[in-house]
């Protein structure tokens, strides 16, 4: 299931950011006890600045995107590795959030994020993965936080 959600905004995070999330179709059988990994994928400058579907285009969010597309059609798409596109989508949260404005990440606002996402969906905190391509790279060198994950 891949929605489009907002972040709440607060006095402590300057903007909020809109992101995709894909839960496992398995997590939606509430297995009380299940504790599922959280991989954070940042997109690069070429996917900023609206529309959301824009963040399909490159890494994790466009496997996924694929793999559901695959298994409502029967069809699979020739430049995806549907298995990996399966291993992600049947095992991970996944979490792709957008710049809407600004040059790039914002390291507190994403933390927010983070804290959100831990306090409403059934996260193992110790299983919490960061990815990006371009401008999503830089986030993960720089953020202290984002170096224990």
């Amino acid at each position: 299931m891949l929605k489009v959600f907002q972040q709440k905004k607060t006095s402590a995070i300057p903007f909020a950011y809109r992101y995709l999330l894909f839960l496992p179709a398995a997590y939606e059988s509430k297995i009380p006890e299940k504790y599922w990994p959280l991989l954070l994928f940042l997109h690069g400058a070429g996917e900023s600045h609206g529309p959301i579907e824009k963040v399909l285009i490159h890494g994790p969010p466009k496997l996924i995107h694929a793999y559901s597309l695959s298994k409502e059609t029967k069809r699979s798409m020739d430049n995806v590795n549907m298995e990996c596109a399966r291993l992600l989508a049947e095992n991970f949260i996944v979490c792709s959030p957008q710049v809407d404005q600004g040059d790039g990440w914002d390291a507190t606002t994403l933390s927010a994020l983070l804290d959100d996402l831990e306090q409403t969906y059934q996260i193992d905190k110790n299983r919490i993965y960061v990815t990006g391509l371009s401008m999503g790279r830089l986030l993960e060198r720089r953020s202290k936080r984002f170096y224990k994950y």
